[in-house]
């Protein structure tokens, strides 16, 4: 039997917020690690480029160890745009 409308509306909020969910805990781990104070590594670089315009860049900034600065930086070496997608 196929789901209701209502049903897959709701299954969708869920996922939706499932994957916030999953994203932020992510990054509260990133931050528990500390700072690193080391040279930006390609995990690092992978970090930016999946969040950099999803996630709030202090945020992402305190989890990589790193100042905001730092943050929007890179991602401007790297050509990534609010959207998280790289410049064209």
């Amino acid at each position: 039997m196929p789901k209701s409308k209502d049903t897959s509306e709701q299954q969708a909020s869920t996922d939706s917020r499932d994957s916030f969910v999953g994203a932020i805990a992510e990054l509260e781990a990133l931050l528990a690690a500390g700072p690193t104070n080391k040279p930006w590594t390609d995990s690092d670089a992978a970090v930016l480029e999946r969040y950099y315009g999803r996630v709030n860049a202090l945020a992402i900034a305190q989890s990589l160890g790193r100042t905001l600065g730092a943050v929007r930086c890179k991602a401007n070496e790297m050509g990534l745009m609010l959207s998280g997608r790289r410049a064209t």
